[in-house]
């Protein structure tokens, strides 16, 4: 049998002379808590939500060697590298590798395999398109609701938006860090514009592309490992704002092109009802 016994009226203590008394922390209000829940969600933000839309790229030929580069995700599957990426010693990709780091955490995973749609050499560009997807083995699978969500939310729209991204100050990179994650690389220009006036006293400029061979030293130092053996790495801005990417032309290797050429590109394969 339990026996219920009264609680005691516990004595009150009183201070002593020399001891604080110490006051209940308040309650924080409504817009204390959500001001605290926004900071919580930004931390978890990335710096720089093009991270997203960065594809780690693994292209097979068929006698069995590969390459690796990057690209980036556009609109309904679609995704756009360097040409050099997908032809190599006079043979064509048979099939890409693509990996990316979700928003849910830092890791690359496969997402999906994909096959050489279009190739433009001499503007140094390919368009890729998805034929299946796969989960984090990169076995083939389904397309799962993970799957619609990443090409939907961070696929990029080029064509809408505006072809002279707006000056920039410092250029952003995507790049693999040790641990297999994506980490964001950067280097300052004095403006964007500035570059492409610069690059256009220099032979060898046709007026789309930037060479990173030019006699500006301070540029050349800098661009030359940025785009060296990086098949279609995407620059950005310091808005975010996607700029170009580092492609190779026949004769002319680590090459710039930029938005506008690309979106040329873009637009003559719609033209052709093939993007």
């Amino acid at each position: 049998m339990i026996h219920h016994t009264k609680r005691s009226h516990a004595t009150k203590k009183i201070p002593r002379q020399n001891q604080k008394i110490t006051k209940s922390a308040k309650k924080p209000n409504k817009q204390q808590v959500k001001q605290h829940k926004e900071q919580n969600n930004a931390n978890l933000e990335p710096l720089h939500l093009w991270i997203y839309s960065t594809v780690f790229l693994i292209a097979y030929f068929k006698d069995g060697h590969y390459k690796q580069g990057y690209g980036l995700l556009l609109q309904n599957g679609h995704v756009l590298t360097s040409s050099e990426l997908a032809y190599d010693k006079g043979m064509y990709a048979t099939t890409f590798v693509a990996k990316m780091q979700d928003d849910s955490g830092p890791m690359l995973i496969c997402v999906a395999r994909l096959r050489l749609k279009a190739i433009d050499r001499n503007r140094g560009l390919s368009l890729l398109n998805t034929h299946a997807f796969t989960n984090d083995y990169c076995q083939i699978r389904p397309e799962s609701y993970y799957h619609a969500r990443i090409y939907t939310k961070y696929g990029q729209d080029l064509l809408t938006k505006n072809s002279n991204p707006r000056k920039a100050l410092q250029i952003y990179y995507p790049k693999i860090s040790d641990q297999g994650t994506f980490e964001v690389g950067t280097f300052e220009v004095s403006t964007y514009k500035d570059i492409l006036e610069k690059s256009r006293k220099d032979i060898n400029y046709s007026g789309q592309y930037l060479n990173y061979n030019l006699n500006y030293r301070d540029l050349h130092r800098i661009i030359r490992p940025l785009l060296k053996d990086v098949y279609g790495r995407p620059l950005f801005n310091h808005k975010d704002e996607f700029i170009g990417m580092a492609v190779s032309l026949p004769n002319q290797n680590n090459v710039f092109a930029t938005k506008r050429v690309i979106q040329d590109f873009l637009l003559d394969l719609k033209h052709r009802s093939i993007f």
